[in-house]
């Protein structure tokens, strides 16, 4: 599907609609690799990475008029593509298929994904979870590279290219982004 073959919004949306496609057609050349390369980490194929970040984008596209300019665009997109991973893997297999491994060969379990931050030992407290939901409704794309950073265990280069800033920029950014998270989970492990 072509960016151009969305459907038309109302006339007074059209101007919108029009910076968001330029917006999303520039992210596809800055993102669809790392969008890929995300998926390859995650146990895919790499021809099913490549259809899954058209898939994003193909989602991205279909929804960008409910896109409401609460967080950059970039981190929608990655929100996006993480709810297509999770419907890939709770999708059945195609006859014959076998079953999605882990690096050391053991079959994925669909479920374990339903929510990444369950799978992080650090995240697995109810109060640390809620304190981080919080955190994320409010710092949406500091909460993004935290979990980049801690459950996907992105490298500081990752970041930086994901965010568009040097290596050094992206580790303080990272720095200063636990730092505001603190006192969102402080109460979480007592004095």
């Amino acid at each position: 599907m072509a960016l151009s073959d969305t459907p038309p919004l109302p006339a007074h949306d059209a101007a919108t609609a029009r910076s968001r496609r330029a917006a999303l057609a520039r992210l596809y050349g800055s993102h669809f690799a790392k969008l890929a390369g995300w998926f390859r980490r995650s146990g895919l194929s790499e021809s099913a990475a490549h259809d899954l970040a058209q898939d994003a984008f193909v989602n991205a596209l279909r929804a960008i008029d409910q896109f409401k300019g609460d967080s950059q665009l970039a981190t929608w997109l990655w929100a996006i593509a993480r709810n297509v991973l999770l419907a890939h893997w709770r999708s059945p297999p195609p006859p014959g298929a076998m079953p999605a491994t882990d690096g050391d060969g053991t079959p994925i379990d669909p479920d374990s994904l339903s929510n990444p931050v369950d799978a992080h030992p650090t995240l697995q407290d109810d109060c640390v979870q809620r304190g981080f939901a919080a955190f994320s409704a409010q710092h949406p794309e500091r909460a993004q590279v935290i979990y980049l950073a801690v459950v996907e265990g992105w490298t500081r280069e990752e970041l930086a290219a994901h965010i568009g800033r040097t290596l050094h920029a992206a580790t303080e950014y990272l720095s200063q982004s636990k730092s505001k998270l603190k006192p969102f989970i402080a109460h979480c492990h007592g004095p």
